[in-house]
Order: structure tokens, then C-alpha cells, then sequence
């Protein structure tokens, strides 16, 4: 018996992909416009820059730099989002927490990630130290944020109902407030995974000698373009290929009980 949901949720999936490879393709083909009307010492085009990017993978040095920023990446992203659900739940169920910590977390907000930065290579030295802990102090006020509001954003009708059937407390905790937090743990994870990308750039391109913002600022201060956008867009390969293998799959398993599936 044909299951009318699976070809529905499969019709979404490639429809989805498709729009994606159309939008990459003419976004190509502006670019390759573009690039007719300027030398390749300024803007090479697609077809250049797709060489550099083969080169790059044929090399050592390029597994080993994406490596290396991935694994600031990922410590980074554990440690702000472990912060950010604590210290989060902690400011939601609790007024007095949530007076104390606001103005604080507004402050880390405001911080620019440059600031972190600079003071980290300066108190940790040029190594992965100063780079995770810049990245995890710009990141983790925006998770916590979010899952602050997550957690204000509970029904508390739901709350009071469970209490007056008696249902068991563990229950109440799946069914109600973790059920309720999952969309905002994940818009959570997404966001600190992008932002430590971007943060952790910045400590790598001032003072580290790895990573691909080390190889961003090596590329930059030789005047090689070409190498530059390689080193942009293979890393941001890199990233979508974790967005659509990792993310992309956990939120439709996550969400699949929802009509409309997040895409």
C-alpha cells in the first residue's frame, strides 16, 4: 500500500534541493557575468577559482587547515550550547537568576567578537585555547537568549493541567518543556555553529598559524585573490555539506510530528 505522507515528504525534499542547485546556478552564472567585465587579478571567475579549489583538495595542507578550524569549531559549539541550555533554563524558571544575569547577558551580546578576540590571544597565548574560549564567550549570550525565551514561552496552562491529572513529573518534563524547547535548542545549535565559524576566523586570521583564517590572512597578504575565494568558498562547502548531512536530517526526525516539516 502506497504511503501518501513518505511521496509527500519526499516531493518537499527534492523540491527543496532543486531550488537550491537552481539558485547555485544562477548565482554561477551572475558571477561569471560579472567576471567578464573585470581582470582575474580582481575577480577571477568561476571556472578559476573552481581550479584553485581543486588544487586546494589535491594538497596536504588544505585537509589539514579545515580539520583544525573544524575541531576549534565543534569544542567551541559544545561548550557554548552546554552553557547556553544551563545558564538559559536556569534564567527562565527562576525570576531571581533572570534579574541577576540579564543586564550580563545583554553585555555579552554587545561585546564585539573582535574584542574577545584580541583579549584572548592576549591571556591564553597563540594557541586552541584562545581560539575556543573567544569563540564560546561571543557565542554562548546568544544561546542562552534563545533558550531563555524558550523557556518563558511554555504553556503554563499545559503546566497546571499536567498537575491537576497527576501526571508523573518525568512525563511532564518530556511531553511539556523539553518537546517545547527543541525548536528553540535548535535554532540555538544552528546559529552558534554558523556564528563560531565566523568568530573563530577572526582569532585565527590576528594571531593563530592554522585554520583556514590563518590561510585567509596568508592569502590576503600575498594578494591572491583567487586563493582567497577558494579558501571562502571550500570552506563554506564544507559547512552546507553539515548543515544537509547532520542538521537537515536531525530536524525532520526531531519535527517529524509536525504537519509541516522545518526545513
Amino acid at each position: 500500500m502506497v504511503n501518501f505522507m513518505d511521496l509527500r515528504k519526499l516531493s518537499i525534499t527534492n523540491n527543496h534541493f532543486i531550488m537550491v542547485s537552481i539558485s547555485m546556478l544562477i548565482l554561477l552564472g551572475f558571477w561569471q557575468l560579472i567576471s567578464l567585465f573585470y581582470p582575474e587579478q580582481f575577480l577571477p571567475s568561476p571556472v578559476t577559482t573552481g581550479r584553485v579549489i581543486l588544487n586546494l583538495i589535491l594538497e596536504r595542507d588544505a585537509a589539514y587547515h579545515i580539520y583544525v578550524s573544524l575541531y576549534r569549531i565543534v569544542f567551541s559549539f559544545i561548550w557554548s550550547m552546554l552553557g547556553g541550555i544551563l545558564i538559559g533554563i536556569v534564567m527562565g524558571v527562576n525570576r531571581v537568576a533572570e534579574s541577576l544575569m540579564r543586564t550580563w547577558v545583554v553585555v555579552g551580546l554587545t561585546i564585539p567578537s573582535l574584542g574577545w578576540a584580541l583579549l584572548s590571544l592576549l591571556w591564553f597565548g597563540l594557541g586552541d585555547h584562545s581560539a575556543i574560549i573567544a569563540t564560546t564567550l561571543t557565542v554562548t549570550p546568544f544561546t542562552i537568549g534563545n533558550i531563555w525565551e524558550g523557556v518563558k514561552s511554555v504553556d503554563r496552562d499545559l503546566v497546571e493541567m499536567a498537575k491537576v491529572f497527576k501526571i508523573r513529573r518525568l512525563k511532564v518534563i518530556y511531553e511539556i518543556y523539553i518537546q517545547s524547547l527543541l525548536p528553540f535548542v535548535f535554532a540555538s545549535a544552528r546559529m552558534a555553529f554558523s556564528l563560531a565559524w565566523k568568530i573563530l576566523v577572526i582569532v585565527e586570521m590576528f594571531g593563530l598559524g592554522n585554520g583556514v583564517g590563518y590561510m585567509l590572512n596568508y592569502s590576503y597578504g600575498n594578494f591572491r585573490i583567487d586563493w582567497l575565494m577558494g579558501w571562502l568558498i571550500l570552506f563554506i562547502c564544507v559547512m552546507l555539506l553539515i548543515e544537509y548531512l547532520a542538521f537537515y536530517p536531525a530536524a525532520r526526525y526531531l519535527f517529524r510530528w509536525r504537519k509541516e516539516q522545518i526545513l
